[in-house]
């Protein structure tokens, strides 16, 4: 349909018959998910219902975009008493007020965003997608095409941190960007209906670094005493269980341990893992295609590595001038100089768009080691504890390798089907 905007009729009848169009689509809806009971639907019929769902949120989302900002231009919000349009929209839409100021922050920019406004409008993007691209598009205009491009292609993780690095080489002002962040600090915390404490805060990258420091630096503490307790434990809840150690029980953070340490003489030096590349760490800024990364953070400003890692020991992953594929071993065991090999060629699970950066196990994916399979970079990889168990003990195979990886079922079924077809984060599939 052409857009009514570009008619030749007066504004109060596109208006008129617009709304008489979407109220009709809206009564259809609802009167057709009245009478829905899924009980009586096959699987494959709920599949193809879920992709019409979809795309009709998707639809509606743009239109809430494209109205929302306009709607609060109208100050029917101060008329009718909100102190903010935030408050008015979270009134409105029922949401949080950290939701509705995303809303309006996201559709008062798409008027200076033509590319992500035409995409929103064809509904490519879900709410989410939209909010990643107009953020980072806003400070860095040139990645606004290249992030609705890839959003396709990604999960919304992984869109993330493509548009961290495209702010990362527009070489941004560090200084003035810190300044304008410090201006909007802010905690916030909420009780939900169930009791559980929910927090939110916004920082500076090189302090919100040295919190995640503190709080990865107890992990592996915690997995050890799992691992005595014969127990399992899940990587988010190993580093909750690190920030409670820090935080409830007053366990001491690595500052402290360093500043005894300095009082009395001693150095213990911390080790973190930083993936550069050589040429941008000796320019000191970064260019397209080169990385300065933190594994199991993602993207970061060479000013803000600087300053965490200024007093640690680097251990510095370079991306050129070393040839990685000449690693190898012939044991089981994985010797540190391969390890960082595959660090810097999977620093998050390769199995598509699964993005996990944590607890990642190293598969030996071609040749299995128990039939004798070299520990060398190309029979290697590094998937997550999910998808290893999938592929230890239910038949499923990863094959292809960098930049062509494929995650398949017994059945055939690879993973970017299933999750085309689920519009899923990296469900697993029934595997009975």
């Amino acid at each position: 349909m052409a857009r009514l905007a570009g008619s030749a009729l007066h504004p109060s009848a596109i208006l008129v018959g617009m709304l008489e169009a979407l109220e009709e689509c809206a009564k259809t809806a609802r009167r057709f998910v009245g009478e829905l009971d899924p009980d009586r639907i096959a699987p494959s019929q709920a599949d193809r219902l879920l992709s019409a769902f979809v795309a009709l949120e998707r639809v509606a989302v743009a239109g809430k975009l494209l109205c929302a900002a306009r709607a609060a231009e109208s100050h029917v919000w101060r008329q009718e008493g909100y102190r903010t349009p935030a408050a008015w929209l979270a009134e409105t839409v029922g949401t949080g007020l950290g939701s509705a100021m995303a809303t309006l922050s996201t559709g008062e920019r798409l008027s200076r965003m033509p590319v992500l406004a035409d995409a929103l409008r064809r509904g490519d993007l879900s709410e989410e997608q939209a909010a990643v691209i107009a953020e980072s598009a806003a400070v860095t205009p040139a990645a606004e095409e290249p992030l609705v491009e890839e959003a396709a292609r990604q999960s919304l993780k992984s869109l993330r941190q493509h548009a961290r690095r495209l702010e990362a080489v527009a070489g941004l002002d560090e200084p003035a960007r810190n300044e304008a962040i410090g201006k909007s600090r802010h905690l916030r915390h909420w009780r939900e209906a169930d009791g559980a404490f929910r927090l939110s805060c916004r920082m500076t990258e090189d302090t919100g670094l040295r919190i995640l420091e503190a709080v990865n630096a107890g992990v592996e503490a915690v997995w050890d005493e799992a691992m005595r307790q014969h127990r399992a434990s899940d990587p988010m809840e190993a580093r909750l269980d690190s920030l409670e150690r820090l935080v409830v029980r007053g366990d001491r953070c690595v500052w402290q341990h360093r500043d005894e340490d300095r009082a009395a003489g001693r150095r213990r030096a911390r080790t973190v893992h930083l993936r550069v590349d050589a040429t941008a760490l000796r320019r000191g800024s970064l260019e397209e295609g080169e990385v300065c990364e933190v594994p199991g953070v993602g993207p970061v400003s060479l000013a803000a590595a600087r300053s965490i890692l200024a007093d640690s020991v680097v251990e510095a992953i370079v991306t050129d001038g070393v040839d990685l594929a000449a690693v190898s071993h012939v044991g089981r065991s994985i010797p540190r100089s391969v390890e960082a090999a595959l660090a810097e060629r999977d620093p998050v699970c390769v199995v598509p768009r699964c993005g996990q950066a944590y607890d990642l196990e190293i598969d030996h994916y071609q040749v299995r080691w128990a039939d004798g399979g070299p520990s060398e970079l190309w029979n290697l990889a590094r998937i997550c504890r999910h998808h290893h168990r999938l592929k230890t003990y239910h038949g499923f195979t990863l094959s292809g390798g960098p930049g062509q990886w494929e995650f398949a079922s017994p059945e055939g079924v690879t993973w970017t089907e299933h999750l085309a077809s689920t519009y899923g984060d990296g469900e697993p599939l029934d595997t009975g």
